[in-house]
């Protein structure tokens, strides 16, 4: 996004990635419904476009003309690279948006309701409370039939300095205390992604279940970041707990192989990622 330094975007149109494949699988039937003539895409945190990177071979020329994409992104050059990429594959229609997550909702113009919102490989690039802005703003502008994705790595392969990883766990608990501060009873679950070296974890969010409007969650909007801010103290300094035992624990019987090196430097980073984090938010 990047408020990261360390973080950066992925782009290879001859590779597909496990997240971009899920986006499509989403989208298809909802694009191919004869009761939809467009669908109208927010895709946020664009970076340079991945995600659409392989939308030739995947949709027909007169199915992705149905599309009216949205690029969403802080870095002015990646909306741009991403708006050129989406206009050469003929989308019914392209825009680009510059700008901060924390400011989603109030950025965009009053009248935009999004059917798709996709939120990919961003989530621990942006500090928790810009998480919980980009989730609150993504829900109140969704249609009443409207879907959102999200997508992000449980770990990295490579250690970002300052990059907060969120389990699925920890993702249901955020989206679902979220929801459940908004007054909704709808609890959805985020599924795990094995990969060779990692694994990340995917959300699905159907507005239709939500069951509150989007007035009602923009009124809500300072009570649901006040428990939020709660809630996710409460999950960092327990991982901080642990991560500071390790550390001792690492600390007293020091490192002997590349292995708990590598260890250690992996509690390092997660060390000062979660420390920054919590003062931040003090």
């Amino acid at each position: 996004m990047p408020a990261i330094g360390d973080s950066d975007a992925f782009r290879d149109d001859r590779r597909v990635l496990t997240q971009h494949h899920a986006a499509i699988t989403l989208i298809q039937p909802r694009l191919t419904s004869p009761a939809r003539s467009r669908l109208r895409w927010l895709d946020l945190a664009c970076g340079r476009g991945q995600i659409i990177g392989s939308f030739r071979e995947a949709f027909s020329d007169e199915v992705r003309a149905r599309i009216d994409y949205v690029a969403y992104d802080i870095d002015q050059h990646f909306v741009r690279e991403t708006a050129k990429a989406a206009e050469a594959l003929r989308l019914g229609s392209v825009e680009g948006v510059v700008g901060d997550l924390a400011v989603l909702d109030s950025i965009m113009p009053p009248d935009w309701v999004l059917d798709y919102i996709t939120f990919t490989n961003t989530a621990h690039e942006i500090s928790p409370i810009t998480l919980v802005h980009a989730i609150l703003g993504a829900f109140s502008r969704l249609s009443n039939a409207g879907l959102f994705y999200a997508y992000d790595m449980e770990t990295l392969d490579k250690p970002e300095l300052g990059a907060i990883s969120w389990t699925r766990e920890e993702i249901d608990r955020i989206v679902q205390a979220t929801l459940k501060a908004l007054g909704s009873t709808y609890q959805p679950e985020a599924s795990r992604v094995p990969h060779t070296t990692t694994s990340g974890w995917s959300i699905v969010v159907e507005a239709a279940h939500i069951g509150v409007d989007r007035d009602e969650i923009r009124e809500r909007r300072q009570y649901v970041i006040g428990i939020l801010r709660r809630e996710i103290d409460s999950v960092l300094r327990s991982r901080l707990g642990r991560c500071s035992s390790a550390l001792q624990s690492l600390t007293i019987s020091g490192v002997s192989t590349a292995e708990e090196e590598s260890i250690k430097l992996k509690y390092l980073y997660e060390f000062w990622a979660l420390t920054r984090s919590l003062e931040a938010s003090e």
